[in-house]
C-alpha cells in the first residue's frame, strides 16, 4: 500500500511591533509552506519545506527507513463531500491593512498609556492564510481566512495586559482593551506575600486561556497520548486533577 498526503499553506502577514512607548519594527512575511506525508505500508515518511516545492520521493525514501506504525489503517477518503472550498471569515482590509494603517492604531494606544503615565509594548499583526491539502485517495479541501491579533502589556509601578484575536481588525476595540490593560497595570502594585495554604481563586478569562492552552499544547493530543508524549498518557480512567 501507498498512499500520500500533500499539505500547503500560503501566509502573508503585517507586524508592528512597539516597546518604551515607541513603534521599532515593521515586517511582512509572505511565506509558502509544503508537506508531504507518504505511507509505504504502515510506515510513514514526512517532509516539510519552507520557500519551494517538496519532492515526494524524500518522503518516500524516509517512509522506506521509518518504523512500522502498527496501528496506521488509511489516510482518509473523501466520502461524499468530495472536493470542497472553505471560505472562512473574511476582510479584505485586514488582509491587505498596510503598516501605515496599524501604525496609526497603534499610536493612539501608546498615546492612551501615556496620558495615564505608562508605558506601552505589544504589538499588532495582520494578514491571510490560504491552505489547501489532497490527498491520494481523492481529498481536496482549501480554504482561507484573515486574521488580526493585538497584543499589549501596560507597564508602570505594576503591569496589565491584553490580547485579542479576530478576523476583521475593525472588531477588534483596542481602546477598550487598553483601558483594561491600564487598570490592571494601576491595581497590580504593593502586592504582598501569602502563606501557602488553599485559597479560592478567581482566574480572569486570559489567565484560564493560559492554562488550558499549555495543556492543550503538551496534553491534549491523540497522538501525543498513543506515543507516550502526553502528560495524560497511560492514566485513562483515571483522576489526574483535583474533584
Amino acid at each position: 500500500m501507498e498512499q500520500y498526503h500533500i499539505y500547503r499553506k500560503r501566509e502573508r502577514s503585517g507586524l508592528t511591533r512597539f516597546a518604551n512607548s515607541t513603534i521599532h519594527q515593521n515586517v511582512i512575511k509572505d511565506e509558502n509552506e509544503t508537506k508531504i506525508l507518504f505511507v509505504l505500508e504502515k510506515r510513514i515518511g514526512i517532509c516539510t519545506s519552507i520557500g519551494k516545492e517538496v519532492d515526494i520521493n524524500q518522503a518516500r525514501e524516509i517512509a522506506q527507513h521509518a518504523r512500522e506504525n502498527p496501528d496506521f489503517v488509511s489516510l482518509p477518503d473523501p466520502g461524499e463531500a468530495g472536493e470542497v472550498t472553505y471560505q472562512g471569515p473574511y476582510s479584505d482590509v485586514t488582509a491587505e491593512a498596510s503598516p501605515g494603517t496599524r501604525a496609526e492604531l497603534v499610536k493612539e494606544v501608546i498615546s492612551t498609556c501615556q496620558a495615564e503615565g505608562l508605558n506601552a509594548a505589544g504589538y499588532l499583526t495582520t494578514g491571510y492564510d490560504e491552505i489547501e491539502i489532497e490527498n491520494s485517495l481523492g481529498v481536496k479541501r482549501k480554504g482561507q481566512t484573515s486574521f488580526a491579533e493585538f497584543n499589549l502589556t501596560a507597564i508602570g509601578s505594576g503591569t496589565g495586559y491584553v490580547t485579542g484575536i479576530s478576523f476583521d481588525l475593525s472588531l477588534l476595540d483596542l481602546k477598550t482593551m487598553t483601558e483594561e490593560a491600564i487598570q490592571t497595570a494601576k491595581m497590580n502594585i504593593d502586592q504582598t506575600t501569602i502563606e501557602p495554604g488553599n485559597y479560592t481563586v478567581l482566574l480572569e478569562p486570559l489567565a484560564v486561556h493560559g492554562i488550558f492552552q499549555w495543556l492543550s499544547y503538551i496534553g491534549f493530543s491523540g497522538l501525543f497520548y498513543d506515543e507516550g508524549r502526553s502528560c495524560f498518557s497511560g492514566k485513562l480512567d483515571r483522576e489526574v486533577a483535583s474533584p
